[in-house]
Protein backbone atom coordinates (compact mmCIF):
# COMPACT_ATOMS: atom_id res chain seq x y z
CA UNK A 1 0.00 0.00 0.00
CA UNK A 2 1.38 3.38 -1.05
CA UNK A 3 0.17 6.48 0.73
CA UNK A 4 0.59 9.52 -1.51
CA UNK A 5 -0.89 12.09 0.85
CA UNK A 6 1.13 14.34 3.09
CA UNK A 7 -0.37 13.79 6.55
CA UNK A 8 -0.65 16.91 8.66
CA UNK A 9 -0.71 14.97 11.90
CA UNK A 10 -0.29 11.45 13.21
CA UNK A 11 -3.99 10.57 12.91
CA UNK A 12 -4.07 7.70 10.39
CA UNK A 13 -7.45 8.65 8.88
CA UNK A 14 -6.85 12.27 7.99
CA UNK A 15 -8.65 13.69 4.92
CA UNK A 16 -8.15 14.77 2.19
CA UNK A 17 -5.97 11.87 1.14
CA UNK A 18 -5.21 9.78 -1.93
CA UNK A 19 -4.36 6.14 -1.26
CA UNK A 20 -3.24 3.69 -3.94
CA UNK A 21 -3.16 -0.07 -3.49
CA UNK A 22 -1.05 -2.01 -5.99
CA UNK A 23 -0.73 -5.79 -5.72
CA UNK A 24 -1.10 -8.94 -7.77
CA UNK A 25 -4.41 -10.73 -8.33
CA UNK A 26 -5.80 -12.58 -5.32
CA UNK A 27 -3.57 -10.81 -2.80
CA UNK A 28 -6.38 -9.03 -0.93
CA UNK A 29 -6.68 -5.59 -2.61
CA UNK A 30 -10.48 -5.60 -2.35
CA UNK A 31 -10.38 -6.48 1.37
CA UNK A 32 -7.77 -3.77 2.04
CA UNK A 33 -9.68 -1.06 0.18
CA UNK A 34 -13.04 -2.08 1.66
CA UNK A 35 -11.55 -2.04 5.17
CA UNK A 36 -10.05 1.41 4.56
CA UNK A 37 -13.32 2.72 3.14
CA UNK A 38 -15.26 1.52 6.20
CA UNK A 39 -12.69 3.01 8.58
CA UNK A 40 -12.92 6.40 6.87
CA UNK A 41 -16.72 6.29 7.04
CA UNK A 42 -16.79 5.41 10.73
CA UNK A 43 -14.03 7.91 11.57
CA UNK A 44 -16.06 10.72 9.98
CA UNK A 45 -18.13 12.66 12.56
CA UNK A 46 -20.92 13.04 9.99
CA UNK A 47 -22.01 9.90 8.15
CA UNK A 48 -23.55 11.71 5.15
CA UNK A 49 -20.55 14.03 4.74
CA UNK A 50 -18.24 11.03 4.94
CA UNK A 51 -20.11 9.28 2.12
CA UNK A 52 -19.90 12.38 -0.06
CA UNK A 53 -16.16 12.80 0.41
CA UNK A 54 -14.84 9.28 -0.33
CA UNK A 55 -14.22 7.82 -3.78
CA UNK A 56 -12.91 4.30 -4.46
CA UNK A 57 -11.81 3.39 -7.99
CA UNK A 58 -11.22 -0.11 -9.36
CA UNK A 59 -10.46 -1.55 -12.80
CA UNK A 60 -13.41 -3.88 -13.40
CA UNK A 61 -17.15 -3.89 -12.75
CA UNK A 62 -16.76 -7.21 -10.94
CA UNK A 63 -14.23 -5.70 -8.50
CA UNK A 64 -16.47 -2.66 -7.91
CA UNK A 65 -19.49 -4.87 -7.12
CA UNK A 66 -17.37 -7.08 -4.86
CA UNK A 67 -15.96 -4.09 -2.99
CA UNK A 68 -19.42 -2.59 -2.41
CA UNK A 69 -20.67 -5.92 -1.10
CA UNK A 70 -17.66 -6.23 1.21
CA UNK A 71 -18.15 -2.68 2.56
CA UNK A 72 -21.84 -3.31 3.28
CA UNK A 73 -20.96 -6.62 4.93
CA UNK A 74 -18.41 -4.92 7.21
CA UNK A 75 -20.84 -2.15 8.15
CA UNK A 76 -23.56 -4.67 8.98
CA UNK A 77 -21.19 -6.74 11.13
CA UNK A 78 -19.97 -3.66 13.00
CA UNK A 79 -23.51 -2.36 13.56
CA UNK A 80 -24.66 -5.75 14.91
CA UNK A 81 -21.45 -6.46 16.83
CA UNK A 82 -20.70 -9.59 14.77
CA UNK A 83 -17.09 -8.91 13.80
CA UNK A 84 -14.57 -11.68 14.26
CA UNK A 85 -11.66 -10.97 16.68
CA UNK A 86 -9.29 -10.47 13.71
CA UNK A 87 -11.70 -8.10 11.93
CA UNK A 88 -12.24 -6.19 15.18
CA UNK A 89 -8.50 -5.79 15.60
CA UNK A 90 -7.91 -4.74 11.98
CA UNK A 91 -10.90 -2.40 11.50
CA UNK A 92 -12.02 -0.95 14.84
CA UNK A 93 -8.87 -0.99 17.00
CA UNK A 94 -6.94 1.55 14.83
CA UNK A 95 -9.86 4.00 15.17
CA UNK A 96 -9.57 4.21 18.96
CA UNK A 97 -13.29 3.53 19.37
CA UNK A 98 -15.08 1.02 21.54
CA UNK A 99 -17.08 -1.66 19.79
CA UNK A 100 -20.31 0.02 20.94
CA UNK A 101 -19.24 3.44 19.59
CA UNK A 102 -18.20 1.90 16.27
CA UNK A 103 -21.54 0.04 16.10
CA UNK A 104 -23.55 3.26 16.56
CA UNK A 105 -21.51 5.02 13.86
CA UNK A 106 -21.83 2.06 11.47
CA UNK A 107 -25.60 2.11 12.02
CA UNK A 108 -25.67 5.85 11.21
CA UNK A 109 -23.66 5.22 8.03
CA UNK A 110 -26.11 2.52 6.91
CA UNK A 111 -29.01 4.90 7.54
CA UNK A 112 -27.25 7.51 5.41
CA UNK A 113 -26.66 4.90 2.68
CA UNK A 114 -30.36 4.06 2.55
CA UNK A 115 -31.29 7.74 2.19
CA UNK A 116 -28.46 8.67 -0.23
CA UNK A 117 -27.20 5.56 -1.98
CA UNK A 118 -25.96 7.71 -4.90
CA UNK A 119 -23.26 9.06 -2.52
CA UNK A 120 -21.80 5.53 -2.30
CA UNK A 121 -18.97 6.09 -4.80
CA UNK A 122 -17.20 2.83 -5.66
CA UNK A 123 -16.63 2.96 -9.41
CA UNK A 124 -14.52 1.68 -12.26
CA UNK A 125 -12.10 4.10 -13.91
CA UNK A 126 -14.33 4.13 -17.01
CA UNK A 127 -17.50 5.06 -15.14
CA UNK A 128 -15.68 7.73 -13.12
CA UNK A 129 -14.22 9.41 -16.23
CA UNK A 130 -17.61 9.18 -17.94
CA UNK A 131 -19.24 10.90 -14.94
CA UNK A 132 -16.63 13.68 -15.10
CA UNK A 133 -17.25 14.18 -18.82
CA UNK A 134 -21.02 14.32 -18.28
CA UNK A 135 -20.54 16.89 -15.54
CA UNK A 136 -18.49 19.22 -17.73
CA UNK A 137 -19.87 18.27 -21.17
CA UNK A 138 -20.86 21.88 -21.96
CA UNK A 139 -17.30 23.12 -21.34
CA UNK A 140 -15.79 20.54 -23.70
CA UNK A 141 -18.41 21.16 -26.43
CA UNK A 142 -20.28 17.88 -25.98
CA UNK A 143 -23.97 17.18 -25.73
CA UNK A 144 -25.20 16.44 -22.21
CA UNK A 145 -26.60 13.17 -23.59
CA UNK A 146 -23.42 12.02 -25.31
CA UNK A 147 -22.46 8.34 -25.14
CA UNK A 148 -19.05 6.74 -25.44
CA UNK A 149 -18.88 4.03 -28.07
CA UNK A 150 -17.04 1.07 -26.58
CA UNK A 151 -16.64 -0.89 -29.82
CA UNK A 152 -14.33 0.95 -32.21
CA UNK A 153 -14.06 -1.87 -34.77
CA UNK A 154 -16.94 -0.72 -36.97
CA UNK A 155 -15.41 2.77 -37.22
CA UNK A 156 -11.94 1.39 -38.01
CA UNK A 157 -13.46 -0.84 -40.71
CA UNK A 158 -15.29 2.15 -42.20
CA UNK A 159 -12.10 4.25 -42.11
CA UNK A 160 -10.20 1.48 -43.90
CA UNK A 161 -12.85 1.27 -46.64
CA UNK A 162 -12.63 5.03 -47.17
CA UNK A 163 -8.84 4.83 -47.28
CA UNK A 164 -8.95 2.10 -49.92
CA UNK A 165 -11.32 4.22 -52.02
CA UNK A 166 -9.01 7.21 -51.61
CA UNK A 167 -6.01 5.21 -52.85
CA UNK A 168 -7.45 5.33 -56.39
CA UNK A 169 -6.93 9.10 -56.56
CA UNK A 170 -4.22 9.81 -53.96
CA UNK A 171 -0.70 8.75 -54.93
CA UNK A 172 0.66 8.95 -51.36
CA UNK A 173 -2.04 6.63 -50.04
CA UNK A 174 -1.53 4.30 -52.98
CA UNK A 175 2.22 4.22 -52.27
CA UNK A 176 1.57 3.35 -48.61
CA UNK A 177 -0.62 0.44 -49.70
CA UNK A 178 2.18 -0.64 -52.01
CA UNK A 179 4.64 -0.74 -49.12
CA UNK A 180 2.21 -2.75 -47.04
CA UNK A 181 1.61 -5.28 -49.82
CA UNK A 182 5.36 -5.65 -50.29
CA UNK A 183 5.73 -6.48 -46.60
CA UNK A 184 2.64 -8.67 -46.61
CA UNK A 185 3.87 -10.83 -49.52
CA UNK A 186 7.63 -10.67 -49.03
CA UNK A 187 8.41 -10.38 -45.32
CA UNK A 188 5.37 -12.25 -44.01
CA UNK A 189 5.83 -14.79 -46.82
CA UNK A 190 2.09 -15.07 -47.39
CA UNK A 191 0.80 -17.48 -49.98
CA UNK A 192 -2.84 -16.39 -49.83
CA UNK A 193 -4.31 -13.15 -51.12
CA UNK A 194 -6.65 -11.52 -48.64
CA UNK A 195 -4.70 -8.61 -47.10
CA UNK A 196 -7.71 -6.52 -46.01
CA UNK A 197 -8.25 -8.60 -42.87
CA UNK A 198 -4.59 -8.12 -41.89
CA UNK A 199 -4.80 -4.41 -42.70
CA UNK A 200 -7.74 -4.15 -40.33
CA UNK A 201 -5.81 -5.95 -37.55
CA UNK A 202 -2.84 -3.60 -37.99
CA UNK A 203 -5.07 -0.52 -37.92
CA UNK A 204 -6.88 -1.75 -34.79
CA UNK A 205 -3.52 -2.43 -33.10
CA UNK A 206 -2.20 1.03 -34.05
CA UNK A 207 -5.42 2.64 -32.78
CA UNK A 208 -5.03 0.89 -29.41
CA UNK A 209 -1.34 1.81 -29.18
CA UNK A 210 -2.13 5.44 -30.01
CA UNK A 211 -4.77 5.59 -27.26
CA UNK A 212 -2.49 3.91 -24.74
CA UNK A 213 0.73 5.89 -25.31
CA UNK A 214 -0.64 9.15 -26.86
CA UNK A 215 2.46 9.46 -29.08
CA UNK A 216 2.98 9.96 -32.82
CA UNK A 217 4.06 7.07 -35.02
CA UNK A 218 7.41 7.22 -36.83
CA UNK A 219 9.01 5.14 -39.55
CA UNK A 220 11.39 2.41 -38.42
CA UNK A 221 15.09 2.37 -39.35
CA UNK A 222 14.98 -1.06 -41.01
CA UNK A 223 13.70 -1.82 -44.51
CA UNK A 224 11.68 -4.86 -45.47
CA UNK A 225 14.66 -6.74 -46.85
CA UNK A 226 16.63 -6.14 -43.62
CA UNK A 227 13.80 -7.54 -41.54
CA UNK A 228 13.53 -10.55 -43.81
CA UNK A 229 17.24 -11.33 -43.38
CA UNK A 230 17.01 -10.88 -39.60
CA UNK A 231 14.02 -13.17 -39.49
CA UNK A 232 15.94 -15.83 -41.42
CA UNK A 233 18.91 -15.48 -39.05
CA UNK A 234 16.68 -15.91 -35.98
CA UNK A 235 15.04 -19.01 -37.46
CA UNK A 236 18.48 -20.44 -38.23
CA UNK A 237 19.60 -19.86 -34.63
CA UNK A 238 16.42 -21.48 -33.33
CA UNK A 239 17.04 -24.57 -35.46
Amino acid sequence: MVNIAQQKNSFPFQSPEVRVVEASAGSGKTFTLAKRYVQLLIASPNAEAGLKSILAITFTNKAAVEMKARILEFLKKIALGNLSPIEREQIIAPLGLTEKEAGLRAYAVMEALIRNYNFFQVQTIDSFINALLCGCSFKVNLSANFKIKRNSHEYIARALDRLIDRAARDKEVSRSFGHFLHQYLFIENRSGWFPKKDLFKILASMFNQSNFFSLDFSAGENHGEDLFLKKKAILKLMR
